[in-house]
């Protein structure tokens, strides 16, 4: 079996002058694949919570991302949107197949505490093509989301 890192950019993007911090990205884990002649899922909730549809096996645990919203006004409610930028996960290097990425889970709304502040949580799920095909670079696949706030 061969081993995949994943691993998550984060292009931010917040209203106004606020900034967005990244405390933990969204990590898949270390993770091997086992069957791809079905479509597999591999799964991580706001919580840290895993679904595993089977066919990965998993060496490292995965995290749901962290992110920290600040200079934003105190005590406000504000609407979350995550978005993938490419839901293609690229190794950089040749390879037969890839995973799809895309966000299930995430916080859409959050309050900012008397500081302005407010810490996003972002789940991640990664998909085969359940091609059957097994042939893919041993390298980090990584993909990028953006991150917008606002009222």
């Amino acid at each position: 079996m061969r081993v995949f890192i994943f691993a998550l950019i984060c292009l931010l993007c917040a209203s106004g002058k606020a900034q967005l911090l990244e405390v933990d990205p969204v990590d898949m884990g270390t993770v091997a694949l086992a069957d791809n002649n079905s479509v597999q899922t591999l799964s991580i909730d706001v919580f840290g919570n895993v679904v595993n549809s089977g066919g990965f096996r998993v060496i490292i645990d995965g995290q749901p991302g962290l992110y920290r919203a600040t200079n934003l006004l105190p005590n406000v409610l504000y609407n979350v949107t995550v978005s993938v930028q490419n839901a293609t996960m690229n190794p950089n290097q040749a390879s037969l197949e890839f995973f799809v990425f895309d966000i299930p889970s995430y916080d859409q709304q959050v309050l900012t505490d008397v500081n302005g502040e407010a810490d996003i949580r972002v789940g991640g799920r990664i998909t085969t093509s359940g091609s059957g095909g097994r042939i893919f670079a041993e390298a980090p696949h990584v993909s990028a989301i953006q991150i917008t706030i606002g009222f």
